[in-house]
């Protein structure tokens, strides 16, 4: 296992790395002792503070960097300063990204710079809050229900910005009575996929969902779709419940026997902000991939100071399934025999298996890490089933003659019959 492996280091740089060891040399030569957990915890605000410094100074020098580091690496070496993480802060990093295609037409920037700050009159939605990067605006509907009990509900939309597309969710927010905000610099739409976040409490999401679905399709994009949390409805759209206290409760229960502080951390969160949804999904997941990347460095013996445990058995496993609960109109029961199926599969040929268990459709991922390739299949609830197949390079391959195998032994375990689709590869086919 390396630092890549675990989650919350997912886009983790060799540069950042080397800080890391040099925090471990730090503490060996100065015989500082800490607990793995902080050690830890230590690493994920270095990660930070690294990102920081580059994110702050786009022309600083790789020495430069070096110097900055080298100051910030006692501190957080000293157990008695230990300054917590922001989860804004982790959720920022994990989006980002440099998306290169559609980019916006220079010709329409005038124009959409004029639909971002346009304040329009009280039937529509209007300008309510602005931070640094974000602009919101609300429609009337959602402030007068906004404290009602339904649960929040968000979309994500990864779209290249258009002055039609603003048009477009001004209706929509004003239809079903939604809240949406969008990037306050158009510098920053390439730079994350999260382009345009939408926020409802109507109960009529089937509805908005095919609604959505037809108004994102001029504009979705492609690259960054992975690093989006939720159901995929459409190309660029995802969809999710924004987390609920009791959601929170139940990973605070779980993060308390590994990394107590963090659960005290979440607990003052929970404590201090009375909202039905304390946290973003974002931030939620930020939380939720602290405690399990910490579990699977434990389980798999990957070391943060003194030695995993040798009873695996006693080391949490965060599973994301027991905390964060399916959306309610969505039926997974179709999942279970494929589940049972394809884990059984990675076991026997030694893959890594995994699944978004947010989706509907039965969506895993099996990795071959001696062959550094990766095999994606998809099915949803009719049995319609797609396989894709990537290097180490993320490039295109075809999958392994196995992976066929698998899926004509899946179909005769249930008496079906395959029929393909137009192949349009020769070597696919």
């Amino acid at each position: 296992m390396e630092y890549k492996d675990l989650p919350i280091f997912k886009n983790i740089d060799d540069t950042c790395i080397d800080f890391f060891n040099m925090f471990d040399e730090h503490l060996a030569q100065n015989n500082i002792k800490l607990s793995p957990d902080v050690i830890f915890l230590q690493k994920v605000n270095l990660f930070i503070d690294y990102h920081d410094i580059i994110r702050l100074n786009s022309n600083i020098s790789k020495t430069e960097i070096q110097q900055r580091m080298a100051k910030k690496i006692p501190s957080r070496a000293n157990k008695h300063v230990f300054s917590f993480f922001m989860p804004k802060q982790l959720h920022g990093i994990s989006r980002t990204c440099n998306i290169t295609e559609s980019k916006i037409d220079p010709t329409l920037e005038p124009e959409i710079l004029k639909k971002i700050n346009c304040q329009k009159d009280t039937n529509f939605p209007r300008i309510t809050e602005q931070s640094d990067y974000f602009i919101h605006k609300s429609s009337q509907g959602y402030l007068d229900h906004k404290n009602d009990k339904n649960p929040l509900h968000r979309f994500v939309l990864n779209a290249t910005p258009h002055p039609d597309l603003y048009d477009k969710l001004d209706k929509f927010a004003q239809k079903y009575n939604c809240k949406y905000k969008f990037h306050k610099h158009l510098k920053d739409v390439n730079s994350r996929p999260d382009t345009f976040i939408i926020y409802t409490k109507d109960p009529q999401i089937a509805e908005q969902q095919k609604e959505l679905i037809e108004i994102i399709k001029p504009y979705a994009r492609t690259q960054g779709d992975e690093l989006l949390n939720g159901n995929q409805l459409a190309q660029g759209l995802f969809t999710a419940n924004e987390p609920t206290r009791n959601d929170i409760e139940k990973l605070i229960t779980k993060l308390e026997p590994i990394l107590p502080h963090v659960a005290d951390h979440l607990k003052n969160e929970l404590q201090s902000n009375t909202d039905q949804h304390p946290l973003s999904l974002g931030e939620f997941y930020a939380y939720f991939n602290l405690g399990k990347s910490f579990s699977m460095a434990q389980k798999e013996g990957f070391q943060f100071g003194e030695k995993a445990q040798e009873d695996n058995s006693e080391i949490l496993n965060i599973n994301e399934e027991e905390i964060l609960q399916p959306e309610n109109n969505i039926d997974r029961s179709f999942k279970e025999e494929k589940r049972t199926f394809f884990k059984k599969v990675a076991q026997r040929d030694n893959l890594e298996y995994k699944e978004d268990i947010r989706s509907p459709l039965y969506s895993i991922e099996l990795e071959d890490k001696q062959k550094q390739t990766c095999t994606s299949i998809k099915i949803d609830k009719n049995n319609n089933l797609s396989m894709g197949a990537s290097n180490s390079d993320g490039e295109n391959i075809i999958p392994d003659q196995k992976r066929f195998n698998d899926i004509a032994d899946l179909a005769l375990q249930n008496n079906q019959i395959i029929n393909f689709g137009n192949i349009k590869t020769p070597e696919f086919k």
